[in-house]
Protein backbone atom coordinates (compact mmCIF):
# COMPACT_ATOMS: atom_id res chain seq x y z
CA UNK A 1 0.00 0.00 0.00
CA UNK A 2 1.90 3.37 -0.93
CA UNK A 3 2.28 5.18 2.13
CA UNK A 4 0.57 8.96 1.70
CA UNK A 5 2.79 11.93 2.17
CA UNK A 6 2.78 14.02 5.16
CA UNK A 7 3.63 17.74 5.31
CA UNK A 8 4.71 19.67 8.44
CA UNK A 9 2.74 22.98 9.20
CA UNK A 10 3.94 25.80 8.65
CA UNK A 11 4.28 27.58 12.18
CA UNK A 12 2.79 31.17 12.02
CA UNK A 13 3.33 34.37 14.54
CA UNK A 14 1.07 37.09 14.48
CA UNK A 15 2.34 39.98 16.24
CA UNK A 16 0.76 42.24 18.00
CA UNK A 17 1.32 44.71 21.16
CA UNK A 18 -2.08 43.67 22.70
CA UNK A 19 -5.52 42.48 22.17
CA UNK A 20 -7.06 46.49 22.22
CA UNK A 21 -10.14 46.93 20.35
CA UNK A 22 -9.31 48.46 16.65
CA UNK A 23 -8.94 47.22 12.89
CA UNK A 24 -6.26 45.21 12.87
CA UNK A 25 -6.57 43.36 15.91
CA UNK A 26 -9.50 42.05 14.82
CA UNK A 27 -8.26 41.30 11.45
CA UNK A 28 -5.71 39.32 12.95
CA UNK A 29 -8.16 37.72 15.46
CA UNK A 30 -9.73 36.86 12.04
CA UNK A 31 -7.34 35.36 9.93
CA UNK A 32 -5.65 33.30 12.94
CA UNK A 33 -8.97 31.70 13.52
CA UNK A 34 -9.71 30.59 10.12
CA UNK A 35 -6.58 29.56 8.38
CA UNK A 36 -6.46 26.38 6.35
CA UNK A 37 -5.26 24.19 9.83
CA UNK A 38 -3.86 21.22 7.92
CA UNK A 39 -1.19 23.62 6.13
CA UNK A 40 -0.82 25.95 9.21
CA UNK A 41 -0.37 26.53 13.22
CA UNK A 42 -1.60 29.69 13.89
CA UNK A 43 -0.32 31.51 17.31
CA UNK A 44 -0.86 35.13 18.41
CA UNK A 45 2.70 36.58 20.13
CA UNK A 46 1.77 39.68 22.24
CA UNK A 47 3.36 41.83 23.92
CA UNK A 48 1.19 42.12 26.72
CA UNK A 49 -1.99 40.04 26.83
CA UNK A 50 -4.70 42.89 27.80
CA UNK A 51 -7.14 44.55 25.85
CA UNK A 52 -11.23 44.26 25.23
CA UNK A 53 -10.69 41.85 22.85
CA UNK A 54 -8.91 39.28 24.62
CA UNK A 55 -11.75 37.86 26.19
CA UNK A 56 -12.81 36.82 22.09
CA UNK A 57 -9.16 35.03 21.88
CA UNK A 58 -10.13 31.83 24.51
CA UNK A 59 -10.32 29.75 21.89
CA UNK A 60 -6.85 30.86 20.23
CA UNK A 61 -2.97 29.73 21.20
CA UNK A 62 -2.03 32.96 22.38
CA UNK A 63 1.89 33.91 23.97
CA UNK A 64 2.34 36.50 26.31
CA UNK A 65 5.57 38.19 26.20
CA UNK A 66 4.73 40.02 29.26
CA UNK A 67 6.48 43.28 27.88
CA UNK A 68 3.93 45.67 27.93
CA UNK A 69 4.70 49.18 26.94
CA UNK A 70 8.48 49.66 27.81
CA UNK A 71 9.77 47.67 24.82
CA UNK A 72 13.47 49.33 25.30
CA UNK A 73 13.16 49.82 29.18
CA UNK A 74 12.16 46.53 29.74
CA UNK A 75 14.82 44.41 26.89
CA UNK A 76 11.47 43.53 25.20
CA UNK A 77 13.48 43.56 22.15
CA UNK A 78 16.15 40.83 23.22
CA UNK A 79 12.69 39.00 24.81
CA UNK A 80 11.21 38.61 21.48
CA UNK A 81 14.27 37.77 20.11
CA UNK A 82 15.21 34.77 22.40
CA UNK A 83 11.19 33.61 21.75
CA UNK A 84 11.52 33.55 18.26
CA UNK A 85 15.20 31.51 18.19
CA UNK A 86 13.34 29.09 20.50
CA UNK A 87 10.16 28.41 18.91
CA UNK A 88 11.38 29.28 14.92
CA UNK A 89 8.13 30.41 13.50
CA UNK A 90 8.37 30.15 9.47
CA UNK A 91 5.98 33.09 9.27
CA UNK A 92 6.03 36.32 11.43
CA UNK A 93 3.32 38.78 10.36
CA UNK A 94 2.74 42.34 11.51
CA UNK A 95 -0.18 44.59 11.31
CA UNK A 96 0.60 47.87 13.00
CA UNK A 97 2.75 50.96 12.60
CA UNK A 98 5.68 50.87 14.95
CA UNK A 99 5.26 46.48 15.28
CA UNK A 100 6.28 46.63 11.82
CA UNK A 101 9.43 48.28 12.44
CA UNK A 102 9.95 45.66 15.10
CA UNK A 103 9.73 43.22 12.61
CA UNK A 104 12.35 44.48 9.96
CA UNK A 105 14.57 45.28 13.05
CA UNK A 106 14.25 41.17 13.99
CA UNK A 107 14.90 40.35 10.43
CA UNK A 108 18.54 41.10 10.96
CA UNK A 109 18.62 38.21 12.96
CA UNK A 110 16.99 35.45 11.28
CA UNK A 111 17.97 35.93 7.18
CA UNK A 112 16.78 32.92 5.72
CA UNK A 113 14.75 30.72 8.57
CA UNK A 114 11.91 33.25 8.71
CA UNK A 115 9.82 34.93 6.24
CA UNK A 116 8.08 38.45 7.18
CA UNK A 117 4.96 39.92 5.74
CA UNK A 118 3.98 43.42 6.48
CA UNK A 119 0.35 44.32 6.30
CA UNK A 120 0.09 48.49 5.78
CA UNK A 121 -2.67 50.11 6.82
CA UNK A 122 -2.60 53.17 5.18
CA UNK A 123 -1.22 55.72 2.43
CA UNK A 124 2.01 56.91 4.65
CA UNK A 125 2.11 60.11 3.50
CA UNK A 126 -1.35 61.23 4.19
CA UNK A 127 -0.31 61.11 8.17
CA UNK A 128 0.80 64.50 8.14
CA UNK A 129 1.60 63.90 12.50
CA UNK A 130 4.38 61.62 11.34
CA UNK A 131 8.19 63.05 11.82
CA UNK A 132 10.16 62.65 8.19
CA UNK A 133 12.34 60.05 10.22
CA UNK A 134 9.97 58.09 10.64
CA UNK A 135 9.04 58.11 7.02
CA UNK A 136 12.73 57.40 6.42
CA UNK A 137 12.20 54.40 9.05
CA UNK A 138 8.95 53.36 7.32
CA UNK A 139 11.06 53.49 3.80
CA UNK A 140 13.73 51.01 5.50
CA UNK A 141 10.89 48.81 6.86
CA UNK A 142 8.88 48.50 3.91
CA UNK A 143 12.55 46.81 1.85
CA UNK A 144 13.29 44.21 4.55
CA UNK A 145 9.96 42.73 4.38
CA UNK A 146 9.77 39.63 2.66
CA UNK A 147 6.08 40.41 1.08
CA UNK A 148 3.43 43.47 2.23
CA UNK A 149 -0.03 43.36 2.16
CA UNK A 150 -1.77 46.36 0.87
CA UNK A 151 -5.27 46.77 1.04
CA UNK A 152 -6.07 49.07 -1.76
CA UNK A 153 -4.48 50.22 -4.47
CA UNK A 154 -3.98 53.42 -3.05
CA UNK A 155 -1.71 52.34 -0.45
CA UNK A 156 -0.10 50.13 -3.04
CA UNK A 157 0.85 52.99 -5.22
CA UNK A 158 2.23 54.65 -2.14
CA UNK A 159 4.59 52.02 -1.60
CA UNK A 160 5.70 52.16 -5.05
CA UNK A 161 6.07 55.34 -5.59
CA UNK A 162 7.57 56.96 -2.42
CA UNK A 163 8.77 54.17 -0.72
CA UNK A 164 10.49 52.43 -4.49
CA UNK A 165 8.71 48.77 -2.61
CA UNK A 166 9.14 46.28 -6.08
CA UNK A 167 5.69 45.88 -6.99
CA UNK A 168 6.45 42.07 -7.23
CA UNK A 169 6.90 42.48 -3.28
CA UNK A 170 3.09 43.78 -2.99
CA UNK A 171 -0.10 41.78 -2.94
CA UNK A 172 -3.75 43.46 -2.34
CA UNK A 173 -5.33 41.84 0.06
CA UNK A 174 -8.56 43.60 1.70
CA UNK A 175 -10.50 43.30 5.01
CA UNK A 176 -12.44 39.97 5.94
CA UNK A 177 -16.06 40.21 7.31
CA UNK A 178 -17.24 37.64 9.35
CA UNK A 179 -20.91 37.76 7.89
CA UNK A 180 -22.48 35.36 9.64
CA UNK A 181 -21.53 36.52 13.07
CA UNK A 182 -22.16 40.12 12.08
CA UNK A 183 -25.54 38.93 11.35
CA UNK A 184 -26.28 37.26 14.98
CA UNK A 185 -24.80 39.99 16.84
CA UNK A 186 -26.57 42.21 14.96
CA UNK A 187 -30.53 40.67 16.34
CA UNK A 188 -29.30 40.98 19.83
CA UNK A 189 -31.17 43.69 21.73
CA UNK A 190 -29.50 46.11 23.46
CA UNK A 191 -30.46 48.79 25.89
CA UNK A 192 -30.35 51.68 23.51
CA UNK A 193 -32.93 53.36 21.97
CA UNK A 194 -32.38 55.57 18.78
CA UNK A 195 -34.57 58.66 18.02
CA UNK A 196 -36.91 57.96 15.68
CA UNK A 197 -38.41 61.70 15.15
CA UNK A 198 -34.56 62.67 13.96
CA UNK A 199 -31.91 61.28 11.80
CA UNK A 200 -29.26 58.57 13.49
CA UNK A 201 -25.84 59.37 12.54
CA UNK A 202 -23.00 57.30 14.13
CA UNK A 203 -19.59 56.75 14.40
CA UNK A 204 -17.63 54.22 15.78
CA UNK A 205 -13.47 54.52 16.57
CA UNK A 206 -11.19 55.41 19.07
CA UNK A 207 -11.21 59.05 20.23
CA UNK A 208 -7.75 59.56 18.67
CA UNK A 209 -6.58 62.37 16.10
CA UNK A 210 -6.35 60.13 12.95
CA UNK A 211 -10.40 59.34 13.70
CA UNK A 212 -11.52 62.99 13.30
CA UNK A 213 -14.20 63.26 15.55
CA UNK A 214 -12.85 67.00 15.95
CA UNK A 215 -13.62 67.12 12.30
CA UNK A 216 -17.49 65.78 12.50
CA UNK A 217 -18.12 67.62 16.52
CA UNK A 218 -17.25 71.03 14.90
CA UNK A 219 -19.24 70.69 11.61
CA UNK A 220 -21.91 69.09 12.96
CA UNK A 221 -22.23 72.41 15.64
CA UNK A 222 -22.66 74.59 12.54
CA UNK A 223 -25.29 72.82 11.03
CA UNK A 224 -28.38 75.31 10.48
CA UNK A 225 -30.26 72.75 10.84
CA UNK A 226 -28.47 69.79 13.23
CA UNK A 227 -31.70 69.60 15.38
CA UNK A 228 -33.28 67.35 12.83
CA UNK A 229 -30.09 64.80 13.20
CA UNK A 230 -28.67 62.72 16.08
CA UNK A 231 -25.27 61.81 16.10
CA UNK A 232 -24.12 58.96 18.17
CA UNK A 233 -20.15 57.94 18.83
CA UNK A 234 -19.21 55.08 20.13
CA UNK A 235 -15.57 53.87 21.48
CA UNK A 236 -13.29 55.20 23.82
CA UNK A 237 -9.24 56.75 23.61
CA UNK A 238 -7.41 59.49 24.88
CA UNK A 239 -9.52 62.09 23.21
CA UNK A 240 -12.59 61.42 25.16
CA UNK A 241 -12.71 63.72 27.71
CA UNK A 242 -12.04 66.34 25.00
CA UNK A 243 -14.81 65.48 22.91
CA UNK A 244 -17.00 65.15 26.15
CA UNK A 245 -16.16 68.53 27.06
CA UNK A 246 -16.45 70.29 23.62
CA UNK A 247 -19.76 68.40 23.54
CA UNK A 248 -20.79 70.42 26.94
CA UNK A 249 -19.46 73.66 26.17
CA UNK A 250 -21.39 73.82 23.02
CA UNK A 251 -24.49 72.66 24.06
CA UNK A 252 -24.79 69.70 22.02
CA UNK A 253 -25.70 67.08 24.33
CA UNK A 254 -29.68 66.84 22.91
CA UNK A 255 -28.10 65.87 19.85
CA UNK A 256 -24.60 63.96 20.70
CA UNK A 257 -24.40 61.23 22.60
CA UNK A 258 -21.15 59.55 23.31
CA UNK A 259 -21.25 55.53 24.19
CA UNK A 260 -18.67 53.47 26.02
CA UNK A 261 -16.56 51.14 23.50
CA UNK A 262 -18.63 47.83 22.67
CA UNK A 263 -17.61 44.36 21.32
CA UNK A 264 -20.94 44.58 20.02
CA UNK A 265 -21.54 47.36 17.44
CA UNK A 266 -23.61 45.97 15.12
CA UNK A 267 -27.32 46.67 16.71
CA UNK A 268 -26.35 49.66 16.39
CA UNK A 269 -24.88 49.95 13.17
CA UNK A 270 -28.10 48.26 12.04
CA UNK A 271 -30.55 50.20 13.48
CA UNK A 272 -28.95 53.75 12.64
CA UNK A 273 -29.89 55.71 9.52
CA UNK A 274 -25.58 56.44 8.59
CA UNK A 275 -22.74 55.73 9.54
CA UNK A 276 -20.04 58.70 9.70
CA UNK A 277 -16.41 58.11 8.57
CA UNK A 278 -14.57 61.03 9.78
CA UNK A 279 -10.99 60.09 9.58
CA UNK A 280 -8.17 62.14 8.69
CA UNK A 281 -6.28 58.99 6.87
CA UNK A 282 -7.45 55.64 6.46
CA UNK A 283 -6.25 52.31 5.10
CA UNK A 284 -9.71 50.23 4.21
CA UNK A 285 -11.78 51.20 7.22
CA UNK A 286 -13.17 48.02 8.93
CA UNK A 287 -16.08 50.25 10.81
CA UNK A 288 -17.12 51.22 7.54
CA UNK A 289 -17.09 47.74 5.77
CA UNK A 290 -19.12 46.70 9.16
CA UNK A 291 -21.51 49.37 8.46
CA UNK A 292 -21.88 48.20 4.95
CA UNK A 293 -22.62 44.72 5.81
CA UNK A 294 -25.78 45.73 7.86
CA UNK A 295 -27.05 47.41 5.37
CA UNK A 296 -26.23 51.14 6.88
CA UNK A 297 -24.85 53.43 4.18
CA UNK A 298 -21.73 55.50 5.07
CA UNK A 299 -20.61 58.99 4.34
CA UNK A 300 -16.82 59.16 4.35
CA UNK A 301 -14.42 61.86 4.50
CA UNK A 302 -12.33 62.79 1.37
CA UNK A 303 -9.09 60.97 2.78
CA UNK A 304 -6.92 58.46 0.59
CA UNK A 305 -6.16 55.03 1.29
CA UNK A 306 -9.19 52.74 0.08
CA UNK A 307 -12.59 54.31 0.73
CA UNK A 308 -12.82 55.16 -3.22
CA UNK A 309 -13.01 51.37 -3.54
CA UNK A 310 -15.61 51.04 -0.88
CA UNK A 311 -17.78 53.69 -1.39
CA UNK A 312 -20.22 54.06 -4.80
CA UNK A 313 -21.79 57.24 -4.79
CA UNK A 314 -25.70 57.23 -3.69
CA UNK A 315 -25.62 53.22 -3.84
CA UNK A 316 -24.14 52.68 -0.56
CA UNK A 317 -22.91 56.26 0.13
CA UNK A 318 -21.03 59.57 -0.45
CA UNK A 319 -17.33 60.82 -0.04
CA UNK A 320 -17.18 64.65 0.57
CA UNK A 321 -15.40 66.86 2.98
CA UNK A 322 -16.47 66.36 6.20
CA UNK A 323 -14.57 69.32 7.97
CA UNK A 324 -16.79 71.96 5.06
CA UNK A 325 -20.62 72.01 7.77
CA UNK A 326 -22.07 73.47 4.40
CA UNK A 327 -20.67 70.98 2.05
CA UNK A 328 -21.65 68.20 4.91
CA UNK A 329 -24.95 69.65 5.46
CA UNK A 330 -25.80 69.30 1.39
CA UNK A 331 -24.35 65.36 1.77
CA UNK A 332 -26.61 64.79 5.39
CA UNK A 333 -29.90 66.01 3.35
CA UNK A 334 -29.02 64.21 0.49
CA UNK A 335 -28.61 61.19 2.37
CA UNK A 336 -31.63 61.86 4.14
CA UNK A 337 -33.72 62.41 1.20
CA UNK A 338 -32.26 58.90 -0.85
CA UNK A 339 -34.04 56.04 -0.56
CA UNK A 340 -31.41 53.78 -0.04
CA UNK A 341 -31.59 49.87 -0.70
CA UNK A 342 -30.46 48.66 2.38
CA UNK A 343 -30.82 44.78 1.81
CA UNK A 344 -28.83 45.28 -1.48
CA UNK A 345 -25.86 47.26 0.34
CA UNK A 346 -26.45 43.93 2.78
CA UNK A 347 -25.66 41.81 -0.15
CA UNK A 348 -22.59 43.82 -1.92
CA UNK A 349 -20.93 44.13 1.43
CA UNK A 350 -21.44 40.01 2.17
CA UNK A 351 -20.09 39.30 -1.57
CA UNK A 352 -17.19 41.15 -1.54
CA UNK A 353 -15.48 41.44 2.03
CA UNK A 354 -16.97 37.91 3.14
CA UNK A 355 -14.21 35.94 5.18
CA UNK A 356 -13.70 32.51 2.72
CA UNK A 357 -12.85 35.14 -0.13
CA UNK A 358 -10.25 36.97 1.57
CA UNK A 359 -8.70 34.07 3.52
CA UNK A 360 -8.65 32.14 0.60
CA UNK A 361 -5.99 34.31 -0.55
CA UNK A 362 -3.92 34.47 2.41
CA UNK A 363 -3.85 30.80 2.35
CA UNK A 364 -2.80 30.83 -1.09
CA UNK A 365 0.14 33.62 -0.14
CA UNK A 366 1.21 31.95 2.73
CA UNK A 367 1.70 28.97 1.21
CA UNK A 368 4.12 30.27 -1.64
CA UNK A 369 6.30 31.61 1.03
Amino acid sequence: MKQQKTYRKKKVYFLLPSLAGGGSEKVILTLARNMDKSFFDCYILLFKADGEYLKDAHDLKIINLSIGNGFIKKLGFVKLIKHLRKETPDILFSSMVGVNQICSAVSFFFPKRMKFIIRETGVLRERTNLHFSYKWLAWWTFNRADKIIAQSNDISDDLTKNYRVSADKIVKIQNPLDIEYIEEQAEKLIDFKFNKDKFNLISIGRFSYQKGYDILLKSFLKLENRKQYHLTLIGDGELKKEYSEFISKNGLHKEVRMVEFTDNPYYYLKNADIFISSSRWEGLPNAVLESLACGTPVIANLYKGGINEIIQDGKNGFICDVGDSEIFGCVLEKARNTKWDKPKIKEQAGFTWNKEKIIAQYNTLFKTL
